[in-house]
């Protein structure tokens, strides 16, 4: 922040930044003053209770200046999520980067809000949880018409891949994901939505169901979920307790169950 300062009958002042507890932040500035005794200078406040304090001596000052303490209201920048283990869950929130290294990760994307994923997620055979994004939109479970509510488009200059969301299956969409250095893989797209987890809204008190197109994802299903698997080849982790309804998934689809 620049702060100003009026000291009439002085040429030259002193700047400091101080923490709540008295302490000096980044040491004095030298600030000229003008005429009239006016002049400014940038000082850097970290954190609230923070304030700034002007001197016209660093030894023994006879004069000393003292602003209000601020209040800080501006949200902290995300930090970038690393993960490189595998088969963990990382719960992402609007605006968070992740550094997938490791493989078989479940990524939960927010309701709202884009987030930014490293393109090796749609190659380790990450899982992308989209039931909180899907469940603010109109989709009505029919996997025909999925292409209306998630599409793909391209961003700085064709290198990274952007999944959008299309809450009313009509040409307005927002970022849902942003896929670095995946634009230019052809097949990117197509992974995302086969390692997907999907829902619609709710209706009533029913839990709203679960729809996969797999093959080769594994899904944790909640007691009282109802999962469709239009893919092959799935790993369903049944709950502890309670029970799950399992539709259009028979033998054929040579799923591994486990409990």
């Amino acid at each position: 922040m620049t702060e100003g300062v009026v000291a009439a009958g002085l040429n030259t002042v002193y700047g400091a930044a101080y923490t709540t507890s008295g302490a000096i932040e980044g040491g004095w500035q030298t600030v000229t003053l003008g005429s009239g005794g006016a002049g400014s200078f940038s000082v850097h406040l970290t954190n609230s209770g923070d304030y700034v304090k002007v001197v016209d001596a660093v030894g023994t000052p006879t004069v000393t200046g003292t602003s209000s303490a601020v209040t800080i209201t501006d949200p902290p920048a995300n930090v970038p999520v690393s993960i490189s283990g595998s088969g963990m869950t990382a719960l992402l929130t609007a605006g968070e980067s992740l550094l997938d290294t490791g493989s078989l990760n479940t990524l939960v994307l927010p309701a709202s809000g884009a987030v930014t994923l490293n393109g090796n997620t749609t190659a380790n055979g990450d899982l992308f949880d989209l039931r909180a994004a899907m469940a603010t939109t109109n989709w009505g479970g029919n996997v025909a018409d999925l292409g209306n509510y998630l599409t793909a488009a391209t961003s700085n200059a064709g290198a990274d891949l952007q999944v959008l969301l299309h809450a009313t299956g009509d040409a307005s969409s927002s970022v849902l994901a942003t896929l670095t250095a995946a634009g230019t893989d052809a097949g990117a797209f197509g992974h995302f939505q086969q390692h997907a987890i999907l829902t619609m809204a709710p209706s009533g008190s029913a839990a709203a169901p679960v729809f996969i197109s797999g093959p080769n994802v594994t899904v944790p299903l909640a007691s009282g979920e109802t999962l469709y698997d239009s893919g092959g080849q799935n790993t369903l982790v049944f709950a502890s307790t309670g029970a799950v309804t399992l539709e259009r998934v028979c033998i054929t689809l040579r799923h591994n169950l486990s409990w």
